[in-house]
C-alpha cells in the first residue's frame, strides 16, 4: 500500500507544480511605495520630491498606495492646518474645521471643509453631493454641509488629484483603507483592478455589508490585499471572513518591509525574496526606512524591483483564470483518495503499535487501544464531512505521528537488521529522505482537500495548518517507547535518581523547550542567527533548516552508520555502544518532523520545499563527514 501512497503523492507533486507554475505566472507581481510615506520620508531631503518619485522611482514600481485617512485622524495628528498654504499647494488635501480666519460658526450640525485647490474642490463637492443631497453648498474656497462635524470626520479622504495623475501613469492603485470605509459603491474614484487593504478595525456595520463587499470586489474586479504576519489579536475576523467569500483571483498576500526587524539592505532584500518566493506574496510593499538615507532607499526600490518584476511587470488582471484552474479539482480528487488511503494506513499502523508493545511487554488494553482508534478515525471523517477544520488538522497530525514512528522504525531495523540485508548507508540516507517527502506530500494533499472548497486559504496562508507543533513532538515521544522496552523504562523510573540523571533531565528538557520555542510562525532566533540566515538566503535558492542539516540529518546518518557497521561488521562495536542506536533512533525524528512541517506551510510553493529538505540533506551529509574525520583524526572511533 506504501507504494500506491507514494505514486499518489508524486502525481499530487506534478499537480501542485503546475498549479503553483499557473499561478505564479497569471497573477500580477506588485511593488509598491506609499505616496504619503514617500512624500513625507523625501520632504526631509530633497525640494522637488515629486520630480524625484517620476524620475527616479515610478519606472520601478507599479503600483502606488493611499492611505484613505479620515479626517478626524488628520487632525489629532496635527496634520491640519489652514495656515500651512504652502504645504497645501503642493500637496493638497481637504481640511475640515469648526473655524477659519473667513468663517465662524457654533452650529454644531455645520462642518466646514477648505482646499485652495479648484478642480480638487469641485471633486469633493461632487462626492459629498451624492452622499447628502441637497445638504451641500459651496461658498468660494469653501464647502459647507449640513451634516454633524462628528460624522463628516469620519468620512475618508484622499488626494484625488494624485490618484488620476498615477493611474494615467498605469500604475495600480493601492487603497489602505481603515474602519469606517464601507460605502465603496457610492464612490467612484476606485476603478477596476485596484487593490484594497483593509487595515484597522475592519468595516463599519460587520457582518452586514460582507455580501455586498463581496459583489462589489467581484463585480469591480477589485483584489483583496490580505496583510501577512497578523495574529489572532489583531486581525480583522471580517476580514479574514471577507476573504473566505471572495474566489482565489480577487485576493493576494501582501509583504510590508515595515515587518522586517534586521533593517540592513541586505536583510531588506532577503526578506523580500523569501516573501516572493517562498511565502507566495504577491504584492511587496515598500515602506521607506529610517535606517538607510534618501539614496540607499532608491537603490533598495531598484533592486526589489529587478528580483520582482523580471518575470511579469504587466499589470493586468485576467478575468478568465478560473479557467486555468481546472487543476484544483484533480487537487481535490487526489487528496479525497489520499485522505480514504490515510485512514486505512493509519489503522494499520495503530496496530502494528499495539502489537509491538506488547512484544515489549507493555500492559496495553486491546479492547481500549481499539475503542480509542476507531473512534479517532470516526471524528477525523466526522470533522472532515461538517468542516470543523481544527480538529481535522490535529487529528491528521495525530495519526502521521504512528505512521511515521512506524514506518521509519521498520523501514531501519526490521527490514536493515532482522533480515540482514547488505545496504548502503548513503544510499538508505538518501531514500529515507525521499520516502519522507512523498510522505510529506501525501500529507498536504490529504489537509489541502479539507481548503479547498475554503478558497484555498491555506494557500494563501490567511489560515494556517494548526498542531504542527505537535508533529515536531509527538513521533519522537512515540519512538521511545519503541526502542525501550517496559523493563528498562520501569527500572529507570524506580530507580533512584542520581545528580546526573537529573542534570541529563534537565538538559533534554530544556533543548526540547528549545526546539520547541523556536518553531512554527512565532519562533525566535538568536542573534547572530540573521546573520548566517541572510548568507544562506544568497546562497541556495530555498535556505535549508538549522535543525535539519546540523542536527537532524548528521544523527540520521550516525545511526544509519552503526546500522551498516552491526551488519557488516558486528565485532567492531560492543554491544553497550551499538545501545547509542535506540538514542539516536529517538532524536533522528527531528528530521523525519522537521521535513514533514516543511511541507505543512501549503503557502510556500511545493518546489522550494523540495529543494529546501534535498539541500538540507546534502549539507547533513558533509556536516556527518566533517564530524567523523573529527573522530577518526582524534581517535574516538575509527571510520571505516
Amino acid at each position: 500500500m506504501r507504494y500506491f501512497i507514494f505514486f499518489l503523492a508524486l502525481i499530487y507533486f506534478i499537480f501542485k507544480f503546475l498549479f503553483d507554475k499557473i499561478y505564479y505566472t497569471l497573477i500580477p507581481n506588485y511593488l509598491v511605495i506609499d505616496y504619503n510615506d514617500y512624500v513625507n520620508f523625501s520632504s526631509n531631503y530633497v525640494y522637488n520630491y515629486k520630480e524625484l518619485l517620476d524620475n527616479e522611482i515610478l519606472n520601478y514600481v507599479n503600483g502606488i498606495s493611499f492611505k484613505l485617512l479620515s479626517l478626524k485622524e488628520l487632525k489629532n495628528n496635527n496634520i491640519i492646518d489652514l495656515i500651512s498654504k504652502k504645504e497645501l499647494a503642493i500637496n493638497p488635501k481637504f481640511w475640515i474645521t469648526y473655524l477659519s480666519n473667513d468663517i465662524k460658526s457654533n452650529d454644531i450640525n455645520t462642518t466646514f471643509i477648505y482646499t485652495n485647490d479648484s478642480y480638487y474642490l469641485d471633486s469633493i463637492y461632487s462626492i459629498l453631493n451624492r452622499l447628502f443631497q441637497n445638504k451641500v453648498y459651496k461658498l468660494g474656497l469653501v464647502i459647507k454641509v449640513d451634516i454633524d462635524y462628528d460624522y463628516i470626520s469620519s468620512l475618508e479622504i484622499f488626494p484625488l488629484k494624485e490618484v488620476e495623475y498615477y493611474r494615467l501613469k498605469t500604475k495600480t492603485i493601492v487603497w489602505r483603507v481603515s474602519s469606517y470605509f464601507y460605502q465603496l459603491d457610492k464612490l467612484d474614484f476606485i476603478r477596476n483592478n485596484d487593490i484594497i487593504i483593509f487595515n484597522g478595525s475592519f468595516i463599519s456595520g460587520y457582518p452586514f455589508y460582507l455580501k455586498d463587499l463581496k459583489e462589489f470586489f467581484i463585480n469591480k474586479n477589485l483584489i483583496f490585499g490580505v496583510l501577512e504576519y497578523y495574529n489572532v489579536k489583531n486581525i480583522q475576523r471580517g476580514s479574514k471572513e471577507l476573504a473566505n467569500l471572495l474566489p482565489l483571483e480577487n485576493k493576494i498576500k501582501v509583504f510590508s518591509t515595515l515587518t522586517i526587524k534586521d533593517k540592513s539592505p541586505n536583510s531588506i532584500i532577503n526578506s523580500v525574496d523569501l516573501a516572493f518566493n517562498e511565502r507566495n506574496c504577491k504584492l511587496i510593499f515598500y515602506r521607506f526606512n529610517d535606517n538607510l538615507d534618501f539614496r540607499q532607499n532608491i537603490d533598495l526600490i531598484k533592486e526589489i524591483s529587478k528580483n520582482i518584476l523580471k518575470i511579469n511587470n504587466h499589470i493586468y488582471k485576467n478575468k478568465e483564470i478560473n479557467k486555468n484552474y481546472n487543476l484544483i479539482f484533480y487537487l481535490k480528487l487526489i487528496g479525497i483518495l489520499g485522505l480514504i488511503l490515510f485512514i486505512i494506513y493509519s489503522f494499520a499502523s495503530i496496530n502494528y503499535y499495539y502489537d509491538y508493545l506488547i512484544s515489549q511487554n507493555y500492559n496495553v488494553s486491546n479492547r481500549l487501544f481499539f475503542i480509542l482508534s476507531i473512534s479517532g478515525l470516526f471524528l477525523l471523517i466526522f470533522s472532515f464531512i461538517f468542516k470543523i477544520k481544527f480538529i481535522f488538522n490535529v487529528l491528521v497530525l495525530l495519526f502521521s505521528s504512528f505512521i511515521i514512528a512506524v514506518f521509519i522504525y521498520r523501514e531501519i531495523f526490521e527490514k536493515l537488521i532482522d533480515q540482514n540485508m547488505k545496504f548502503n548507508f548513503i544510499l538508505a540516507y538518501f531514500k529515507l529522505i525521499l520516502y519522507l517527502i512523498l510522505f510529506a506530500l501525501f500529507i498536504q494533499s490529504v489537509i489541502l482537500a479539507f481548503d479547498i472548497n475554503n478558497n484555498l486559504n491555506l494557500y494563501l496562508g490567511i489560515d494556517k495548518v494548526a498542531g504542527i507543533k505537535l508533529i515536531l513532538i509527538l513521533p519522537i515521544i512515540l519512538s521511545i517507547f519503541m526502542v525501550f522496552n517496559y523493563r528498562e523504562i520501569r527500572y529507570w523510573l524506580l530507580s533512584r535518581m542520581k545528580v546526573m540523571d537529573f542534570i541529563i533531565i534537565l538538559t533534554l528538557v530544556g533543548l526540547s523547550g528549545f526546539y520547541l520555542l523556536r518553531s512554527g510562525n512565532t519562533g525566535f532566533t538568536l542573534p547572530f542567527e540573521n546573520e548566517i540566515r541572510n548568507i544562506l538566503d544568497t546562497i541556495f535558492i530555498a535556505r535549508p533548516r538549522f535543525k535539519e542539516f546540523l542536527i537532524g540529518n548528521p544523527i540520521l546518518l550516525s545511526l544509519l552508520y552503526f546500522v551498516y557497521l552491526k551488519i557488516n561488521s558486528p565485532n567492531v562495536i560492543s554491544n553497550s555502544v551499538f545501545r547509542i542506536i535506540q538514542f539516536l533512533f529517538v532524536l533522528s525524528f527531528i528530521t523525519f518532523s522537521d521535513i514533514i512541517d516543511t511541507f505543512l506551510h501549503i503557502h510556500s510553493f511545493v518546489i522550494y520545499g523540495v529543494i529546501r529538505t534535498i539541500t538540507a540533506a546534502l549539507l547533513g551529509l558533509i556536516v556527518f563527514y566533517i564530524l567523523f574525520l573529527i573522530l577518526d583524526k582524534t581517535k574516538i572511533i575509527k571510520f571505516k
